[in-house]
């Protein structure tokens, strides 16, 4: 099924990020570099969790996506699809505990780009008070 062959793809994509042999060579060095950062603005409000509410002029060129493409739209589109499928519930979850292992650490993960491919990036999660929607990531 696809949720079983979604699974296998997630394990393979973990086993590549804990080995770290593809954060090796020109290429990722010349990225780390370059220095460039792609934010994204995403509501925690609960009536609209993970919607995009901004992005800068780097995530849109890294990604090639335009802002009116995402603006409005689920952060979970540029996810695979065992984690977009489970990523409200970790916002969700967020809100009922206030812990998460993932906010305000440094983590690896996979973006999906314009074309469908996935390419690899490093986050950082941030909380952003904000009056209207409650908290932003």
């Amino acid at each position: 099924t696809d949720s079983e062959e979604a699974k296998k793809i997630h394990q393979k994509l973990v086993y590549i990020r804990n080995s770290k042999t593809h954060l090796k060579g020109p290429e990722f060095e010349k990225f780390s570099e370059e220095g460039r950062a792609m934010m994204y603005k995403v509501s925690g409000a609960k009536t609209n969790i993970g919607e995009i509410k901004d992005i800068n002029a780097e995530a849109e060129k890294i990604l090639g996506y335009a802002t009116k493409e995402l603006k409005g739209s689920k952060i979970n589109k540029l996810m695979c699809s065992v984690l977009a499928e489970t990523h409200d519930g970790f916002i969700t979850k967020f809100y009922e505990t206030l812990i998460s292992n993932k906010v305000n650490h440094s983590t690896f993960q996979y973006m999906k780009e314009q074309h469908g491919f996935f390419m690899p990036v490093q986050m950082l999660i941030r909380i952003i008070p904000n009056i209207t929607e409650g908290i932003e990531f």
